[in-house]
């Protein structure tokens, strides 16, 4: 596709999606020797460190804490990633 077509919202949206599970769960990965708990704190951390508002905003938007689509530390983390009001 090049990049002067229309993408539809929905098709925006499943990309948008499927790339923020991509992106944290290689966070949580990293943190993968860590203890959960300490992985989930230090994944939450970059997250509210290094993701732009917009993308904590979606990530917020497009999840929950009980999504199986996250990896696993990414939902224990859940609760210390801060996402903005809309």
């Amino acid at each position: 596709m090049s990049h002067n077509q229309h993408v539809p919202e929905a098709d925006h949206d499943t990309q948008m999606r499927e790339k923020l599970a991509r992106m944290s769960g290689q966070i949580a990965t990293f943190f993968r020797n860590l203890p959960t708990e300490d992985a989930a704190e230090e994944s939450a951390r970059h997250i509210n460190l290094y993701w732009s508002r917009s993308m904590r905003r979606d990530l917020g938007r497009m999840f929950s804490a009980t999504s199986p689509q996250l990896h696993d530390v990414i939902r224990h983390a859940w609760g210390k990633i801060r996402f903005p009001a809309e």
